[in-house]
């Protein structure tokens, strides 16, 4: 006996009237009908596996942010000037901050793809919610995804930031503005293919709007992070690899692998509760249930 669920999370029906139906195991010869099943419980798995595979798909960025900016404040203190080992810590947690920045446009999208079912009921008199949509497709698209815009902006930050410090750590502020610029391009290095899924816009001016349309966001979360991949274990092993650097500099060696263990069993469980439960994400808003053998 096994149900098959079957969860439509489309960039409109996750926000929306997304539909989460059950197979029942046992229905009238010749019925073919969906029935609802635990609609609140399983609504709440779907946005379990949406949010760990969206955390997942960042812990690359997250890893590999740390360890460079370990590594650069490393050479900086061999190499130009002195950094107190206390420092280490904090340039480690810039990296990792600076590494993952661009995607910060994602944040709001992903909370309101959560939070909708709760406001739609508290707040149906919120027309607004009604027409909200999911553009998460389409993030790479958005200022923090349009280089020379966002690294100016974070460098003018950081300069800022770096010249009020100056006084009480002299040369060591250069750190603020050198590691965000390293992280942020190698944020959107990794993006592009062929490791990611588009190609971003590196030149000046307005960006073409079909510079990042291609392939869906959906169909690259199916592909690698709803289900353990080849690409998710790679991505996951360097991003563990990228915090043991980070750590073991800022003398958190004992531990080193400690995010890479719970990524990966969240990968697994991710796979898990997929597999279990039948979730995909979609780009259609059509979903054919499947044939019961």
């Amino acid at each position: 006996m096994r149900y098959y669920i079957y969860a439509n999370l489309t960039h409109k029906s996750l926000v929306a009237d997304y539909k989460i139906y059950c197979l029942m195991p046992s229905r009238p010869t010749g019925s073919s009908s969906m029935l609802p099943f635990s609609a609140f419980a399983l609504k709440a798995v779907s946005m379990c596996v949406f949010v760990i595979a969206n955390l997942l798909a960042a812990f690359c960025d997250f890893g590999v942010g740390a360890g460079l900016a370990l590594a650069l404040t490393l050479l900086y203190s061999n190499f130009v000037i002195h950094v107190p080992t206390e420092l280490f810590l904090w340039f480690g947690v810039l990296g990792l901050i600076a590494g993952v920045s661009p995607d910060i446009d994602i944040i709001p999208r992903v909370a309101g793809v959560c939070l909708r079912p709760i406001l739609v009921r508290l707040f149906p008199q919120w027309k607004r919610l009604q027409k909200l949509e999911d553009r998460i497709h389409e993030h790479h698209s958005s200022f923090t995804h349009t280089p020379w815009k966002f690294i100016s902006t974070v460098t003018c930050i950081t300069s800022v930031v770096a010249a009020s410090l100056f006084t009480s750590f002299g040369h060591i502020v250069w750190l603020i503005i050198i590691i965000p610029i390293v992280c942020i391009i190698y944020h959107y290095k990794h993006d592009e293919k062929p490791i990611g899924y588009d190609t971003l816009y590196w030149g000046l001016g307005t960006p073409p709007k079909v510079h990042s349309q291609s392939p869906h966001y959906e169909d690259w979360m199916d592909t690698n992070w709803i289900k353990p991949s080849l690409m998710s274990l790679i991505e996951v092993a360097v991003g563990t690899i990228g915090f043991a650097i980070a750590l073991k500099l800022s003398g958190y060696g004992a531990y080193a692998f400690v995010p890479g263990l719970v990524a990966f069993l969240a990968l697994f469980l991710n796979g898990f509760l997929s597999s279990v439960f039948e979730i995909r994400f979609r780009k259609t808003n059509t979903v054919s249930p499947p044939t019961r053998t």
